[in-house]
């Protein structure tokens, strides 16, 4: 390891007031032995050393005796952001400090105060925060590397400028006092009992919604078992201020907790008795109390919140921005989301509605997913670039560009270059449409922030389709955390599904590619359609194979699988693409329009009315569909690896089962099948006899447009 990390920054550490530990390269434990705790500190031999012997190590600090840490983390399913808000309400601003941090959220991380020499507060308040001291854990600090983000250590200053110099402890701002009042871990004397439902300053009733919040949020940290004293005291705060401003219930809230608290801190096995869990108890109501009386209310009282006339701003789906209160005139907060029945019924849900055929489905959310190195990025920027410039793709041609936003997280602009050469494009083709957005320095897509930011670039530019390239590196919080995809869909992927604009994110696989996305299975439930991308290798003439299964699929008409063969070898890239069906559909399709049934007709209805021709469920559902939405596809046998090849008459074309099918005086005629096709092969046999007896029931398949001596039926280029 080539890194002195330690080495080259202890000293810079010692002068400036810290007590610099080493902890091995890219991990965040364990420091060496008796350096923490109740041990005392370092010693200049001790620094030397660690100077000669390790150092290649990441560095912490030990706090000095009068410095402390509160280290928020607000991530995955951590909201330190929230809790700090909280406290902030209840005893007052913190002071802007120095804070070190990996992250890039703009909360998380440890802000340092000064306090009393001797201070002891508690070890932390729950809710995603914890006080580290001198005798209590340490601190990774720069230019140290996280192991969980990858990412450096670094300092930010109180008016924001960031750096990898430690500053001088001396410079620190002092923790305000009703702060350390409040975190004060010494409550070892007897105090009062708590409050009860029959003080006079108690209100008691059917508690109010902030009551309910307050107290499930209590209830959850006690039931979590670690640091119970800490995490229940900010809320017990949160009620007490309730209960001064004259919430109903919150007396009796209180109550029920301390009982609650008493039984799970003194339970067998546990920490206390019954009579120290009672003390612990009103030691936390009395210095709620105390807290309050000390600090001003600026919450509005009960009475007031509930006789004050509100108002709120909507959005509407068209987005337009609304003010409602609660006697105006103009629509009320869900009304402009409402389903009107009568638009309802005349629409076709059922037609087929792409944005780019036949992978993207217009206003839907998509995500691609594949290994390393299969294409992903690579399918989708040509997808998207074909979009803005109104070139084909897949065969199908946009009848006009499109605006795109393309948000790339990862690539150079060399990558780029050397991407768009390779699909024919250049200084001449104007990509005006094509909004792409390298390596942004914006907030994570998983906040408000980073929601409303995403908004304002949506207002400008007006996408049709919006590609987040990739998912992991687009979000603040844990990858493998459910919250971190919810939160994702709620700040910024929903706003865009309610203006109608189609989404793609962009995801690597999982160590299985059978197990999905990598992450959370939340990834699956915040779109409609899943796309999992896998390499077949080479195909003929050395193009690419590969193919997209519909892993999840909320959208019927959305084929299960496309073929794609990519050309690998000369510019530009082609990709031409076949859309799996089930061996048997195509002769399904043939006898039901040489019958001329209904496209609309039920499977029940037409097996009542022909219950000699033999068909499966599965088979007849794709038939009707693909009637009705007049699909070009090309079919593939599913256990084939063959690339399906369209040919001008009267070479033979493929069918659905990869046998020869001849161009006669009256269109195709089809050898039967032999088996495997779900349609009963009489059946086939008849009306393909029938095609060649009765030139108005033939199907014209000439994808060329060359004529064909039926020139009075429908279209129907089967795939």
């Amino acid at each position: 390891m080539t890194t002195t990390v330690y080495a080259a920054a202890y000293r810079q550490y010692l002068n400036a007031g810290w007590l610099p530990l080493p902890i091995p390269y890219g991990a965040k434990e364990p420091p060496p032995p008796g350096t923490t705790g109740r041990h005392s500190n370092p010693s200049p031999a001790d620094y030397l050393r660690w100077a000669t012997d390790l150092a290649d190590h990441n560095i912490a600090t030990r706090l000095p005796d009068g410095i402390i840490g509160i280290d928020v983390d607000h991530y995955a399913n951590k909201l330190g952001g929230r809790t700090l808000a909280d406290l902030e309400t209840e005893l007052g601003p913190l002071p802007a400090t120095w804070t070190s941090t990996s992250r890039t959220d703009g909360i998380s991380g440890i802000r340092f105060y000064r306090v009393p020499v001797g201070t002891r507060l508690v070890g932390g308040v729950g809710g995603g925060i914890d006080i580290i001291q001198h005798h209590h854990r340490y601190a990774l600090a720069a230019p140290s590397l996280h192991p969980s983000t990858g990412r450096p250590y670094l300092w930010i200053s109180p008016e924001g400028e960031i750096g990898t110099d430690p500053p001088d402890t001396d410079e620190l701002p002092e923790l305000p006092f009703v702060w350390i009042d409040a975190l004060d871990a010494d409550y070892s004397e007897p105090v009062p009992a708590g409050p009860d439902a029959t003080d006079e300053s108690g209100t008691i009733g059917t508690p109010s919604v902030q009551v309910l919040r307050a107290e499930t949020t209590i209830l959850e940290r006690i039931q979590t078992g670690a640091s119970r004293h800490d995490s229940v005291l900010a809320g017990v705060l949160a009620l007490t201020r309730l209960d001064t401003l004259g919430h109903p219930g919150a007396a009796d809230s209180i109550n029920r907790i301390g009982s609650r608290f008493v039984a799970a801190v003194s339970s067998p096995g546990d920490r206390q008795t019954i009579e120290g869990a009672t003390r612990e108890w009103s030691a936390i109501c009395t210095s709620a109390r105390d807290v309050v009386a000390r600090t001003a209310a600026t919450s509005p009282t009960y009475l007031e919140l509930v006789n004050t006339e509100h108002t709120i701003t909507i959005v509407t789906p068209d987005g337009v921005e609304v003010e409602i209160t609660p006697d105006s005139d103009g629509p009320h907060p869900y009304q402009p989301w409402e389903t009107v029945w009568s638009e309802h019924w005349a629409t076709d849900h059922k037609a087929e509605d792409f944005l780019c055929p036949p992978i993207l489905a217009r206003g839907r959310g998509h995500a691609l997913y594949a290994a390393a190195k299969t294409g992903k990025s690579l399918l989708a920027l040509e997808m998207a670039a074909a979009l803005a410039t109104g070139r084909e793709f897949l065969g199908h041609t946009p009848d006009a560009p499109v605006s795109v936003l393309y948000i790339d997280f990862e690539m150079t602009s060399d990558d780029l270059n050397e991407r768009m050469i390779r699909f024919g494009y250049g200084p001449d083709d104007d990509l005006s449409l094509l909004h792409y957005v390298m390596l942004p320095a914006v907030p994570p897509l998983d906040t408000p922030e980073g929601g409303t930011a995403l908004l304002m670039s949506v207002d400008r530019w007006e996408p049709d389709l919006v590609v987040v390239d990739t998912t992991a590196r687009a979000v603040s919080g844990e990858e493998n955390a459910a919250e971190t995809i919810r939160d994702l869909y709620k700040n910024s992927l929903m706003i865009l599904k309610q203006r109608g604009i189609t989404t793609l994110r962009i995801d690597h696989a999982g160590k299985s590619m059978d197990k999905g996305q990598r992450g959370s299975s939340a990834k699956n439930d915040d779109v409609d359609i899943v796309w999992q991308l896998i390499s077949h290798g080479e195909g003929e003439g050395g193009t690419e194979r590969l193919k997209l299964n519909a892993t999840h699929r909320r959208v019927g008409w959305v084929p299960e699988t496309v073929d794609i063969e990519r050309s690998v070898d000369g510019v530009p890239m082609h990709i031409e693409s076949t859309t799996g069906y089930p061996a048997g559909t195509a002769d399904l399709i043939e006898i039901l329009d040489g019958l001329e049934i209904s496209s609309t007709m039920s499977r029940d209805k037409f097996r009542a009315a022909y219950p000699e021709i033999e068909f499966s469920d599965k088979i007849f559902g794709h038939a009707q569909r693909s009637r009705r939405n007049h699909h070009t596809v090309h079919f593939v046998r599913r256990n084939s690896s063959a690339r399906t090849v369209r040919t001008d008459p009267p070479q033979t074309v493929p069918n659905d089962h990869d046998q020869p099918v001849e161009h006669g005086p009256h269109g195709p005629e089809r050898t039967p099948p032999t088996s495997g096709s779900g349609v009963r092969t009489d059946t086939a046999r008849d009306i393909a006899a029938t095609e060649r007896t009765n030139p108005s029931l033939s199907i014209e398949r000439d994808r060329s447009g060359a004529e064909t001596d039926n020139k009075q039926t429908t279209r129907r280029e089967l795939f």
